[in-house]
């Protein structure tokens, strides 16, 4: 059996392991060439942001607190008005 790759996504991001799975899916089709966009609002995002860090491509913390996420929103709405735009 196949899986889509819409499907596994969404569950790598519910299981936690994202972060690990970006950097090889990133070499794939139809990821290869394109920029990583991670989004996280606690300290178990932070591998993500520092893995998407490498990549060079965009680790956003939301809320307050330290992070190496480059950019930062406030809240939840800030994302939507941002994703939204």
């Amino acid at each position: 059996m196949r899986l889509s790759l819409r499907f596994v996504i969404p569950l790598l991001v519910a299981l936690g392991v994202f972060a690990y799975a970006a950097l090889p899916l990133m070499k794939e089709t139809p990821f290869r060439g394109r920029t990583a966009v991670f989004v996280g609002d606690d300290a178990t995002d932070e591998f993500g942001f520092r893995t998407v860090n490498r990549l060079g491509g965009y680790s956003i913390k939301v809320g307050r607190g330290a992070s190496a996420a480059r950019w930062r929103l406030s809240d939840v709405r800030a994302v939507r008005d941002w994703l939204a735009s």
